[in-house]
Order: structure tokens, then sequence, then C-alpha cells
């Protein structure tokens, strides 16, 4: 009991108050006061280097390589072992090399976890829920170690999701597709492909893109940036391997004849030599995964042949990085996105294959395109690719028009006067204008003035033949006229479109060969139009055999036929 309360009854229980309270001793009725002396509870918990090990142990162990905690220990665990270590030694030396803080982690909310408000997930709930490679890897790659971590299992099952299983069906694709050619990946090597002259530029291009990720990968891990080591994984998965590679070399898979299966296994022997070094730099993330694939894939008929940790991480041989090969292909997929924003301009469908386009570009940019004309022809499905670094020879005339109200909010009072003595210009001039960056000198009755580029907006005239847009001072045209022969293609892009989506939906694997594939409801010119292409739509969907016809069968049921729409109008499919 208290002796004495100099503060009252309703005093603070905190310091200095508490320290001002007198106690009477129970067994000898003396005074007792608080001890004055009292250190916080870290300390013992920082002079653990030091007063746990002998001398001996001390000198062998201390600095440790690497110590994490929570962001809330910087004053608590991580200063009082530093300041501690430094007393107690008589050295200024941290007791360890590296020290991670990690954020806390939060709602999906942002709010904090608390058991009252009911927002706190149950560790091993959510891995019931999710595999614990997602889970982990969501967790890397959601943000930097140091900062809150906001969870949230939506956010997790979408683009953390896609990363892994478009990795896992890349490993699929590979591996269905390999083997109706025989492809051995101990024995097709990226080596044996040098040496046979059966890498392309864009396989070189992907070898040399990962190396750069790689290099990327590898010092996040070490520096700890773990979220940015993540985001280049992913970045390469999803769209240099699967959006641009996987779709750049796909026709050439589809080409099933013997003269060509070399360079058929010189793409598997890249994707093989590519997957096998994505699963080792995702490996210390989501291990069970990329070792499964691993050892399904790449090690051999035994089972469960060396692991990948075993192997050892970060010591295979570095790739070599080609940064010219690197530009001219990035240069390629910069004209790709121009032409498909002017194909959305003009209602043109991306199946559809247009008969030219011309591309005005600075010079270096023209010669690498110039050096890649077929990789362009293939991405932008487009029979002719005319490059120019002249605007004269680009079919779209350019005209750069003052904005008033841009120049109202920089100029003010001066607005009516600019705007009465500014040009719009047009052509060749409007181009190098408003490449050059420059600005336009004027004269106006308060005296000399110019007008900055960014006052000015670039617009193409209208031209009923051609669709202009600009890339990051590339310019691309595509022509919107198309002849029979066009139309005939676009409309057999579309058909083969759907049959593959019901081949799949259906529960053929990609390598499949369908006995035979039926259309019906076309109309009678659209039947004119694809009877020519029966072999090359048999091409495209896998099939031996193409029927097409007005009108379904009456003598089939109709639980064969799938109903599509082409159109807006049904249409009838069905595979076998």
């Amino acid at each position: 009991m208290a002796a004495e309360l100099p503060d009252g009854p309703d005093f603070e229980l905190h310091r200095p108050w508490i320290d001002r309270i007198v106690f009477k001793c129970p067994k000898c009725a003396s005074r007792m006061h608080r001890e004055p002396f009292v250190l916080d509870t870290w300390h013992n918990s920082g002079s653990a280097p030091y007063s746990s090990f002998t001398d001996q142990e001390y000198r062998r162990l201390i600095p440790t390589e690497f110590l994490t905690e929570g962001i809330d220990q910087t004053r608590g665990w991580a200063y009082t072992l530093l300041v501690l270590n430094v007393i107690l030694g008589g050295k200024p030396l941290s007791p360890y090399r590296a020290f991670l803080f990690q954020g806390h982690v939060l709602d999906a909310e942002g709010k904090k976890m608390s058991k009252s408000i009911g927002n706190v997930v149950d560790g091993l709930q959510a891995l019931r829920e999710y595999s614990v490679d997602l889970l982990r890897f969501y967790l890397a790659w959601k943000s930097s170690p140091i900062d809150p971590l906001s969870l949230d299992a939506k956010e997790m099952s979408g683009r953390p999701y896609q990363v892994l299983n478009t990795l896992y069906h890349i490993h699929v694709y590979l591996s269905q597709n390999g083997a109706l050619d025989g492809y051995v990946p101990r024995r097709h090597t990226v080596a044996w492909a040098r040496r046979r002259r059966r890498l392309s530029l864009v396989d070189r291009w992907l070898l040399s893109v990962l190396a750069g990720v790689e290099k990327g990968v590898l010092a996040g891990y070490r520096e700890s940036r773990y979220n940015e080591a993540c985001r280049a994984v992913e970045q390469f998965v999803i769209e240099t391997l699967s959006q641009n590679y996987v779709r750049m070399t796909r026709g050439e898979l589809w080409d099933d004849s013997a003269e060509t299966r070399e360079r058929r296994l010189g793409i598997f022997a890249t994707l093989g030599h590519v997957l096998e070094r994505v699963d080792l730099l995702l490996h210390p993330v989501s291990p069970y995964l990329t070792e499964y694939l691993h050892q399904e894939v790449f090690a051999g008929k035994a089972s469960w042949k060396i692991p990948l940790l075993v192997r050892g991480f970060g010591r295979v041989k570095r790739l070599r990085r080609e940064k010219k090969l690197e530009e001219t292909v990035a240069a390629a997929i910069l004209v790709e996105n121009g032409c498909n924003s002017a194909r959305t301009k003009a209602r043109l469908k991306r199946r559809w294959p247009l008969r030219a386009m011309y591309v005005l570009a600075p010079r270096r940019t023209a010669a690498a395109l110039n050096s890649t004309k077929a990789l362009v022809s293939t991405l932008c499905n487009v029979k002719v690719v005319r490059v120019t670094t002249r605007p004269e020879a680009f079919p779209v005339s350019f005209l750069l028009i003052p904005n008033p109200t841009k120049i109202g909010a920089t100029f003010k009072e001066k607005t009516r006067d600019i705007l009465q003595a500014v040009r719009p210009m047009r052509g060749a001039e409007a181009w190098r204008n408003y490449l050059a960056g420059s600005g336009v000198k004027l004269r106006i009755a308060s005296g000399p003035i110019e007008v900055p580029p960014s006052a000015f907006d670039l617009r193409f005239e209208q031209n009923e033949n051609f669709e202009a847009v600009e890339k990051e001072g590339v310019f691309v045209a595509v022509e919107k006229t198309r002849d029979e022969r066009l139309v005939a293609e676009g409309l057999e892009r579309d058909v083969a479109r759907r049959l593959q989506a019901l081949r799949k939906a259906r529960g053929f694997s990609p390598t499949a060969l369908l006995n035979k594939a039926s259309v019906a409801g076309l109309e009678a010119e659209e039947l004119a139009l694809l009877m020519p292409l029966k072999k090359e739509l048999s091409f495209l969907v896998r099939a031996k055999e193409i029927q097409l016809s007005t009108r379904k069968d009456d003598r089939e049921g109709d639980d064969e036929w799938y109903e599509d729409e082409l159109d807006g109008r049904p249409l009838y499919l069905k595979v076998s």
C-alpha cells in the first residue's frame, strides 16, 4: 500500500508522477522509493552479442552478416545492439553488417490490423486458401521491405497470380510443342543452336534482355530491394516473354515441315534456356513452383534430379547483352504500338491484314527499322513496310496549330496579339519544328516574344486512304483501303480465332491435330471469300479438314454445334 501520494489520489500512472509515490515496506515498515536508475528492457537484449558469447565465440561470430526486424525496432533492438556493442567492446564496431527494417502489414484499406476491429488476416487460413508461392511472391512484390504493406487478397489474385500462372503455362507450351519435334533440353541448348546457326534476331534479343533482367534482379536481392527484383521478373515474364517473344515465334512453330525442324528446335532451345534461368531467378521467392517446373520440364525422365537450390543460385554463366539489338527490336515494338493505335482510330481489327504501312522516323531509328522490316511486317500484320526519314515521303501531311488555351495560360493579356501574329505551320516545316522542340519568335505591339513549343498542337491533315499517329517521335500511317484479298484474309483470321477458342474450351491441347473443323452460318459472299483459303485456315487451327457452309447440316445434332457470333449475327462452329 502507498504510504504517501504527493500528487493526490488521481495521479498519472507515468513518470515523473509514479516516481514520487512512497510505499511502506511490509517487513520492516521502512519507507520505499522507486529505483531511479532503470534501463529500458531492450538494453538487456542489446547486450546479448557481448554477454552471451565467450571471447572466442564473440570474435568469430560478431559482426553477424544480417539481422531483420520491424520498423518499430529501429530505436529498440537495433539501436541498443549498436550502442552497447561499442560501449562494451570498446571499439567503434557494429555487431551486424546489415540490418533490414520491415514495414508493418496493414489491411486492404491501409488500416492497422486489430482483433477488436476484426481485420486481422489469419496466416494459416490464408495458406489454406492461397498458394504459399503466390503469397510469398505477393508480399515481396507489393512494396519495399521498409514500407507498410496493405495486404489485399483481391490484388494478390490479380497481377501476381498472372505472373506465376503465365510462367507455368509457358513451361507447358514448351513441353507440349517441343515434344512434337523431339526437343531434349540437355541436347538442344543455346550453344547447340548457335553452332547450327539457328538463332534468329528475336532469339538473340530475348537472351540479351534477359541478361539485363538478371543483373537487376540479382542486385535487387543483394541490396534487399526485393520488390524491384520481383517487378523486373513480372515485366519480363508477362511482356517480354509471353506478349512479345512467344507471339513473334508462334508462326514458325506452327510450320511443322521437316525442312524447318532445326529452326523450331532453335526456338525451343532459346525458350528452354530462358525459362531455366527465370526459374532460378524466382526460386528464392517462389521455391515450390519453380522447383516443380524445373524437375518436370528440365530434369529428365528420372524423378527429382539435382534441386535448383543445390545447383547454386546466381552461379550460372552470365549472358552477354546486345544493346544495339535491343534498341532495334524495341523500335519494332514501338512501331507496332503505333500501328495498333492507328488501327483503333480507323476501326481496323488487328487480325485484319493491311496492304501498306509508312513509318517516318529519325535516322538512327529508321536504320534499325530497315534492318528488321520482316519482323515489323509480322508484328503489324501488314504486307509492305516503308520507312523514311523525309516528311515529304510520308503519305499524311502535318499541321502545327497554336492552342489558344495554352497560350492564354502562359501569356495572359498578350494572348490576343499573339494569336493574331502567330500562324499555323504545315508539312515538313510543322514536322521539323515539332521534333526540334523550338519556340516561335514573334514581334507584337509590346515587343519581341517567343511562344514555346508546348503552346502548339500537332495534328494530321485528313486523308481518306491513311490513318496516322505519333509514338515517341515516330510517326506511323496505315493504309485503310482493303481489296477483296485482304478482306478475305481478315475474315479468315476472324473465323480462325473463334475456332481456336472453341478447341481450347473443348479441352484439346494446343499441339493436338483436329480431324475436322466445321463452320456454318456464313453468307454466300463470305463463303466465296473463304473457300480459296481453306488450306491456310486448316494451318491456323491445326485441323486436317475444314468444312465451310451457309447452313448447318440437319442430319447432325444441335448439341455438337457451338453458336458464336460474327458481325452481330450467329455463326455455328464444330471441332472434332
